[in-house]
């Protein structure tokens, strides 16, 4: 698996998780904008990394 492969899969498996939960549609929502920042995060510091 690429990185790409595993920051997607943890993010959907994430968002899964935080859709079955019992938390209130904000929360959710709030959560799943959480998820995505954290990915994109870590795949831009990866990909700074990587280009050193």
């Amino acid at each position: 698996m690429t990185i790409h492969e595993v920051i997607d899969l943890f993010s959907h498996e994430m968002i899964n998780e935080i859709y079955h939960s019992s938390a209130d549609e904000l929360s959710k929502d709030e959560l799943v904008n959480a998820v995505h920042e954290v990915a994109s995060t870590v795949l831009k510091t990866y990909e700074a990394h990587t280009k050193r």
